[in-house]
């Protein structure tokens, strides 16, 4: 296991979360967002850090799906790992791509994609997935 690679990575999502919250807190939607889903992106990433190097990907869900196709996790820990393969899932790849691009084939801006609801949710997403990784991370380190 590789624990300094883990606590990087969960340093990294709050310095995330934090700088969504603030972004938020600013009414710059967009960069909440992009924010949030990178905070997510490092609170996977510290989970997968504990069991083999990091790739340098986007594709969230992924990491997730190999992850427990190849570790043994308790029924507990793979609860906490469906719930952020869920968060993945609307928190993944394409926000990413979309935070940066918008919606090209649209002509949609990302300043004009996101709102305070949207931001909101990301925030939300961005704290569970950081206290489930925590949780995961914190656990496997102490015992």
């Amino acid at each position: 296991m590789e624990s300094s690679d883990a606590r990087y990575r969960l340093k990294l999502a709050e310095g995330f979360l934090a700088e969504a919250r603030a972004q938020a807190e600013h009414r710059l939607y967009r960069a909440a967002v992009d924010a949030a889903q990178l905070s997510i992106e490092n609170s996977i990433k510290a989970v997968v850090a504990l069991f083999r190097p990091v790739p340098k990907v986007h594709e969230l869900v992924e990491m997730i799906d190999d992850l427990l196709a190849g570790t043994d996790f308790s029924a507990e820990e793979r609860e906490r790992l469906s719930r952020l393969q869920d968060v993945a899932e609307v928190m993944g790849f394409e926000t990413h791509i979309r935070t940066d691009y918008g919606d090209e084939l649209q002509g949609i801006t990302p300043w004009e994609l996101y709102d305070d609801t949207e931001a909101a949710q990301a925030l939300g997403y961005a704290e569970q997935a950081r206290q489930i990784a925590l949780s995961i991370v914190e656990g496997r380190l102490t015992h």
